[in-house]
């Protein structure tokens, strides 16, 4: 079985990922940075909808965080779990590029009770190969991975080796990065992933009649970035077809 994975940033793109029938979503903020921790009622409303991983980053930038940033992340952590998250998604590296085991154990210990999901700073890692045997020592459930390349697609050899490692100590690896309906069954086949993880956005104007030419988001603050219920349906769709085969 196939699991797909829609990463969100408002409750409509939650709304929208469960309506076009996605196993379930990862939750976060500020998509246009990689993602940042979103606030608590979209949490809280998101759980009531389906599956729903919590991204806890406390800023956009590098995975190498200082103690206060420490104990933010722990703290989001702790809320996520109460507002009902299923899972984390979180990560950590030193100004090396390794790993910080010392803080991974913190997450792990702090987000016991449901699944831990180790996210792309595996991507940024010294030694993405190296790094994913280190998480194997860990009760991580899966990874979020490019395969250390800007896209999935372009880091299959990588993801490849990375799936053979990971799956050999149970853990799941989720193949993220530019994945589309046009590249899905080529990042499936030759990964040999059981999950992905794509954003299936949609652009819409906003309904506001009255448009300021004063601009607060450089993106447009009258384009809207939404989960689209067709291409959801449509990946749901192929990936069904792969298991009736």
């Amino acid at each position: 079985m196939i699991n797909l994975e829609i990463c969100v940033d408002s409750i409509s793109s939650a709304l929208n990922a469960f309506l076009g029938c996605a196993n379930r979503i990862e939750l976060c903020d500020n998509l246009y940075c990689g993602g940042t921790t979103p606030s608590s009622g979209t949490i809280r409303h998101s759980v009531k909808l389906g599956e729903t991983f919590v991204l806890i980053r406390p800023r956009c930038g590098d995975f190498i965080y200082n103690r206060i940033e420490k104990d933010v992340i722990i703290d989001d952590i702790k809320l996520a779990i109460d507002y009902g998250a299923s899972g984390i998604v979180c990560g950590c590296l030193d100004e090396y590029g390794n790993i910080d085991e010392d803080f991974l154990e913190e997450l792990l210990k702090v987000s016991d009770k449901v699944d831990f999901t180790f996210h792309r700073a595996i991507d940024m890692s010294n030694n993405i190969l190296k790094n994913t045997e280190i998480l194997t020592n860990y009760p991580i459930k899966r990874v979020l991975s490019s395969g250390g390349s800007q896209t999935a697609e372009s880091g299959l050899d990588n993801l490849k080796e990375m799936n053979r490692i990971l799956t050999g100590k149970g853990i799941s690896l989720i193949a993220a990065g530019g994945v589309r309906i046009h590249n899905v069954e080529k990042i499936l086949n030759h990964s040999g992933v059981n999950e992905i993880h794509m954003t299936a956005f949609c652009e819409k104007s906003s309904i506001s009649i009255c448009q300021s030419n004063v601009t607060l988001d450089q993106s447009g603050d009258y384009k809207l970035k939404i989960t689209d219920i067709d291409k959801v349906r449509e990946v749901c769709k192929l990936l069904n077809n792969r298991r009736s085969i």
